[in-house]
């Protein structure tokens, strides 16, 4: 599930229309309570589980996101320098990306992961590197992670 396609959904509306429209703090508080509705926040029930919830870089700048993610879910981060995700973004669109429109790509990422960093380490319960990697070549490297993770989840009882 893509996170970004369930706000556009809520929104009814294309995420830059909404970051152009009503600014990135509003986008901020839909993208927190779409959030916490996709984890089930606030019910009794247990985490969804066996689902895998694509997120956007920004959602952890919050710490209501941070602690959300780390009561309800398992954090893989997919690891990427400056350099490579300026590459994959300029031949994917990056003029379409609200944060990226009229700057430049390389510098402004650079920027962002070095703001980013500490709380996307913190959120982390595992950590995948992707440069120079195949999608189907990452995701081989995550399926033995969230094996040892629902390993200790039946251990500890949760």
């Amino acid at each position: 599930m893509d996170l970004d396609r369930e706000i556009e959904r809520a929104a009814n509306a294309p995420i830059a229309a909404i970051m152009d429209e009503r600014g990135e703090e509003a986008f901020r508080d839909l993208e927190a309570t779409v959030l916490r509705n996709v984890l089930g926040e606030g019910s009794r029930a247990a985490p969804p589980a066996g689902r895998v919830l694509a997120l956007g870089a920004g959602i952890l700048g919050r710490a209501v996101n941070r602690e959300a993610l780390a009561q309800r879910a398992c954090v893989v981060l997919l690891s990427v320098d400056a350099e490579t995700a300026a590459e994959r973004l300029e031949r994917s669109g990056a003029s379409e990306r609200p944060l990226l429109r009229g700057a430049r790509v390389l510098q402004h990422l650079g920027a962002l992961l070095w703001a980013r960093g500490p709380a996307y380490d913190a959120a982390a319960d595992f950590v995948v590197e992707t440069r120079g990697r195949a999608p189907a070549e990452v995701a081989e490297a995550i399926a033995p992670l969230l094996g040892t993770l629902l390993e200790r989840w039946a251990s500890s009882g949760s």
